[in-house]
């Protein structure tokens, strides 16, 4: 790799206007798709990169390098930066060269975005727009501000050549051997050290943090969690304030018979997330638990709701799922809000 970069080197010093030739990066994305998350159109992946013109005030436009349909949770991209505009990326942000955070050889590095969408007008395209707006695409998932794990390095040549050779040593690691301006990244916002390649992660969900990651620079204010919105609808005889108590944001009585049987399985028959079953000697509660991240601006907050019923185990509903369909819990109180627990089998 040293020979290529003499060879790229010598290259430009007799000719000034030529640039080296780099070898694309690479980087695979395993996704998972939250149960919750509904998709009626094609799911596609674009690969973004956020530019500024050096001007007060000036907007934020967004180049597409790769768009492809998504046919597989394990989507291995090949990375190319755009033609042109390489000086008017942002947020640039510092990166070592070494496998740790202090190491005294750094350069400038850039993050391409990755934008997992929900191509809802169907025209097979990312439409940039939806980053802003939210619309005509539902961007469902992307890399998060807080999690590295690819960078592109600019005037990558210059960096090297100041490198030790213990530096261009943990270089050759973080680029998987190739003469190319992408490395594997660890670290947030401006704090990136280079770290050997690796898979990585990407929730999808329906929640505002990726594309609000993206128009605020990955500068977005702390994910507050509120207290947990909880409804709850009791069955007679239980007397709704002794139930909730002050737990919950409403609690009524209602007849659970007459209510229609609420969804409690996937199409697999397997129980949906965040629907718990939990008892003690008095009651039964079944709970419905649903998380959202809404983004206002480049402020975040958790939104958490809960929905639930009460009931004595002998004036359960026919459609009770407790414990035949969605197994007890068997820790906590019966009126914990929460999404997961252990259960009895």
């Amino acid at each position: 790799m040293r020979r290529a970069l003499a060879l790229a080197t010598l290259l430009v010093a007799c000719q000034p206007e030529a640039q080296p030739t780099y070898e694309p990066g690479r980087v695979t994305l395993q996704l998972s798709i939250a149960e919750s998350l509904v998709l009626e159109h094609p799911l596609r992946i674009a690969t973004v990169w956020v530019v500024q013109e050096d001007e007060e005030d000036a907007p934020l436009e967004y180049l597409v390098t790769d768009d492809r349909s998504v046919t597989s949770t394990t989507v291995a991209l090949t990375l190319e930066p755009p033609s042109a505009r390489l000086d008017e990326l942002t947020p640039t942000e510092s990166i070592g060269f070494g496998f740790n955070f202090t190491s005294t050889a750094r350069g400038s590095a850039y993050r391409p975005r990755f934008m997992i969408y929900e191509d809802l007008n169907d025209n097979g395209g990312f439409d940039v727009e939806s980053i802003e707006d939210g619309a005509p695409d539902r961007i469902v998932g992307g890399d998060s501000s807080f999690n590295a794990f690819v960078a592109y390095v600019l005037r990558l040549d210059s960096v090297l050549s100041q490198l030790s050779t213990e530096q261009y040593a943990a270089y050759e690691v973080a680029s998987g051997g190739a003469y190319t301006p992408f490395v594997g990244v660890i670290g947030t916002f401006d704090d990136l050290a280079i770290a050997p390649p690796r898979v990585a992660s990407i929730p999808l969900s329906d929640s505002d943090v990726p594309r609000a990651s993206v128009y605020c620079r990955h500068q977005l204010f702390g994910i507050e969690a509120p207290p947990v919105d909880a409804a709850v609808l009791v069955n007679p005889p239980l007397d709704p304030l002794v139930v909730c108590g002050t737990n919950a944001t409403s609690c009524e009585a209602a007849t659970l018979m007459s209510l229609p049987a609420p969804v409690v399985v996937d199409e697999e028959d397997e129980p949906l997330a965040g629907v718990t079953c939990r008892r003690n000697a008095q009651l039964e509660m079944l709970t419905f638990y649903a998380e959202r991240v809404a983004c206002d601006g480049c402020a975040c907050v958790r939104d958490r709701s809960v929905e639930a019923f009460a009931t004595t185990a002998t004036a359960a509903p026919d459609w009770w799922p407790c414990p035949a369909t969605i197994p007890y819990c068997i820790e906590g109180p019966v009126a914990a809000f929460t999404s997961t627990c252990a259960v009895t089998r």
